[in-house]
């Protein structure tokens, strides 16, 4: 690339992104080899006062080079920040529990579905860990709702510590959690599970003191269903409350 135009374009891709450059070079080269009747792309352009915002770009080459290269490009670029920051906000909506922050049902759901097909695919492991805080309506009922949103935001706040980044901490139901634990097996998910088990039991919550949680552990089979895998881990939640509470029920299948 050589004259005016280019310059001006080389000048321009020193200011955007380096993330979403690639893209605004796919959208340009597009319109300038006649594959797209005019260029558009959306991007992160650095601001005169150091920050980026979000612009979408449109325009069209009107003049060009007896040898047909461009030479001027007329069109405008739309701050699109707002927007930008709208539709991150609805997508962390659509992830999340509102209340503690981490994925919802729905959210963990579809995470499930992908990490299930991968796993079939690469033949890799993974295992689930799902707890459920044990009388948790007694938290409820003698403190009122709103100590009982700050437990949930607590133990979410504790379990975390335990976890990787790599793995997906979800809010299952009510006081129900579940945990997706990639390349795990389920002696190293029970293992991990127990860690929690006694983490929540050790510390004392502001205003309840200590709560405790039962704790259900299995890892995935080859060509299971998702509704047979989540099946079996609720199955061994609601074995460990059914054997006292406070302790972690691994299924070897």
């Amino acid at each position: 690339y050589e004259g005016e135009f280019f310059r001006y374009i080389g000048s321009l891709y020193k200011l955007i992104h380096p993330a979403d450059l690639p893209g605004m070079q796919a959208a340009l080269n597009k319109h300038i080899q006649g594959r797209a009747f005019f260029y558009e792309a959306e991007y992160r352009i650095r601001h005169k006062l150091g920050d980026w915002i979000y612009t979408l770009a449109r325009g069209k080459i009107i003049e060009w080079d007896t040898q047909g290269k461009p030479l001027r490009l007329c069109g405008i670029n739309i701050d699109i920040s707002k927007r930008k920051k709208l539709e991150a906000e609805l997508q962390a909506l659509a992830m999340t529990d509102v209340l503690t922050g981490i994925y919802n049902r729905r959210y963990f759901t579809q995470l499930l579905e992908k990490e299930m097909k991968r796993s079939q695919r690469y033949q890799t492991s993974f295992s689930l860990v799902m707890f459920d805080i044990d009388h948790f309506k007694q938290v409820n009922d003698t403190y009122g709702h709103d100590v009982g949103d700050l437990v949930l935001k607590e133990v979410v706040s504790l379990i975390k510590t335990r976890i990787r980044k790599t793995d997906f901490f979800a809010r299952w139901g009510g006081e129900e959690f579940i945990i997706l634990l990639l390349n795990t097996s389920y002696e190293q998910a029970a293992i991990l599970a127990e860690s929690m088990r006694e983490l929540l039991q050790n510390t004392s919550l502001p205003q309840v003191g200590r709560v405790t949680a039962s704790f259900g552990v299995s890892s995935y089979q080859a060509n299971e269903s998702i509704d047979a895998l989540l099946k079996r881990v609720d199955d061994l939640v609601y074995q460990a409350k059914r054997n006292g509470r406070n302790c972690v029920r691994v299924d070897r299948y």
